[in-house]
């Protein structure tokens, strides 16, 4: 019996330390422009790519441009504009549950399942990921991991890709809007 309590008020605790966790947490909700000079978006070979020629800092084929997050109690909900080489926008959506369960997104270049889960402080927002592509008729898996902070009214995302290439590492910086 004094196990099953004891069990219990540890139990209680710890529920309500995560739950403090949670609610003292970033929110990261807003409208947010991509800062090309403070981002650095690696890539393979030295960046050689899309964004090289456009005078950009890095190594995606498909510059961002913005980024539209809505948080809620337990749900982040982005919408990332970027271009594509033609220089035609176009909108990758994702929704990501912030209690360490797994989220599903579709989109035309595969399916990505991710965990998103807080640091223990509240302050960062890390996102596991395993994307499953299909081209022609093979199939790729990509892994990466997104860590998101706040510095004032910067959102800064440090990402960690692991590929058929290698590892690609990355930052993104936003600039958030006023309105």
């Amino acid at each position: 019996m004094r196990f099953i309590t004891l069990f219990t008020i540890v139990f209680l605790l710890v529920s309500a330390c995560d739950e403090t966790v949670q609610k003292g947490a970033i929110n990261f909700a807003g409208e947010w422009v991509f800062n090309v000079e403070k981002s650095d978006l690696g890539g393979p070979r030295g960046g050689e790519s899309f964004g090289k020629r456009e005078g950009r800092k890095g190594g995606l084929r498909m510059g961002p441009s913005k980024m539209i997050v809505d948080q809620k109690e337990n749900e982040l909900f982005v919408e990332t504009l970027l271009h594509n080489p033609e220089g035609e926008e176009f909108s990758i959506k994702s929704t990501y549950t912030l209690d360490g369960k797994k989220s599903k997104n579709d989109s035309n270049f595969g399916t990505r399942v991710s965990v998103a889960k807080w640091s223990k402080d509240g302050k960062t927002l890390k996102i596991e990921s395993t994307m499953t592509m299909f081209r022609e008729d093979r199939e790729f898996t990509m892994e990466s991991t997104e860590k998101w902070s706040l510095d004032e009214d910067t959102l800064i995302i440090e990402t960690t890709r692991s590929t058929p290439m290698g590892e690609i590492t990355s930052k993104a910086v936003y600039n958030k809007m006023n309105k």
